[in-house]
């Protein structure tokens, strides 16, 4: 064989590995085995399920955790703007609180680095569930059926906000997206996806660039940017760091995991269908200097779009075990 062909059949071969190349690079995306609880964690668990879906957590007893987070839409919800305890708008669109454990930001400006602090302070906020947390645990104290779940929990230790704040985030952890279609092809059974999804995901993990902020099991890079949207006044993670060009109008990448579940799209809900919003990334957005430089014009045939609608399709999980909504304890 001569140098040339060598060479040739080596830039042949490097092709068919490269990520985006034909089917793309699987593994890239594959799941992680799951984790066993243990039984105290589970016995947290437990009770973390039961305040989440409890609108006594709330000032006027309206909303739960589970209000803006449902289990039968990926763990958001279907409305541009949710309403908080006061019965007003809240300022964002709902993010679906799954797959959480490897994030190092939380909501869409990051502003919170955990949960242990995210959730406390949402059921404090008057511009969310408006319960300050001296009332919560007079609340909480108050009702008999909460105490055998405190005591199975948190054995010895009293009703608190700490562990309250344990339990809620023990549950918020444990919610993880079901396996899916696109689950299955990567591990191997060329079946699971239809032609249509698998040329979505060459376009997705290739020409259309979508791998720059939509990565790993989950598809997110957890990272900020702005995308180009119209802008509405809110800068997103530039009201933390106001002299950052590209952190102005820019926002947390969400996971695609179980994205099919919770139209709109967006921070602010203005993208109604998976459609409008290849439409939208096809269009480069807006050019401005905090755009950001992933974000360009692409050339996307109906069919191309049509593709990537498909392989997100695919993202949607099983239900394996249907989800049991818990009652809450009785006063």
């Amino acid at each position: 064989m001569t140098g040339y062909r060598v060479w040739l059949l080596a830039l042949i071969m490097a092709a068919l590995v490269t990520p985006g190349f034909a089917e793309g690079k699987r593994d890239d995306f594959r799941r992680p085995a799951p984790q066993a609880d243990s039984p105290s964690a589970a016995a947290q668990i437990v009770l973390g399920k039961v305040l989440f879906f409890d609108r006594r957590l709330s000032g006027n007893g309206t909303v739960a955790c589970a209000s803006c987070h449902l289990p039968t839409l990926g763990w958001s919800d279907r409305t541009t703007r949710p309403f908080n305890d006061a019965g007003s708008l809240m300022a964002r669109r709902t993010l679906p609180t799954v797959n959480l454990a490897g994030l190092s930001t939380l909501l869409w400006d990051g502003r919170f680095a955990t949960l242990e602090t995210l959730t406390p302070a949402a059921i404090a906020n008057p511009m969310i569930m408006n319960l300050p947390h001296d009332q919560l645990i007079s609340r909480l104290q108050a009702i008999p059926g909460y105490r055998p779940l405190f005591d199975a929990a948190f054995p010895g230790q009293p009703i608190t906000i700490d562990t309250v704040t344990t339990a809620l985030t023990r549950f918020q952890r444990s919610l993880v997206s079901g396996r899916a279609p696109f689950d299955d092809w990567v591990e191997g059974d060329d079946s699971a996806l239809s032609t249509d999804a698998r040329d979505g995901f060459v376009l997705f993990s290739g020409r259309a660039g979508c791998t720059a902020c939509h990565t790993g099991w989950t598809l997110t890079d957890g990272s900020f940017h702005d995308t180009g949207l119209p802008d509405t006044g809110d800068v997103g993670r530039g009201k933390r760091f106001p002299n950052a060009i590209k952190m102005q109008n820019a926002f947390r990448t969400p996971g695609l995991r179980d994205v099919a579940l919770h139209p709109p799209y967006m921070h602010d809900g203005s993208l109604p269908t998976l459609a409008a919003v290849v439409d939208f990334y096809a269009t480069g957005g807006e050019a401005r200097p905090s755009r950001a430089d992933e974000i360009k014009p692409l050339s996307l045939s109906p069919e191309d779009r049509r593709a990537l609608v498909a392989f997100l399709a695919s993202l949607t999980g099983r239900q394996e075990t249907p989800f049991t909504i818990p009652a809450a304890p009785r006063e």
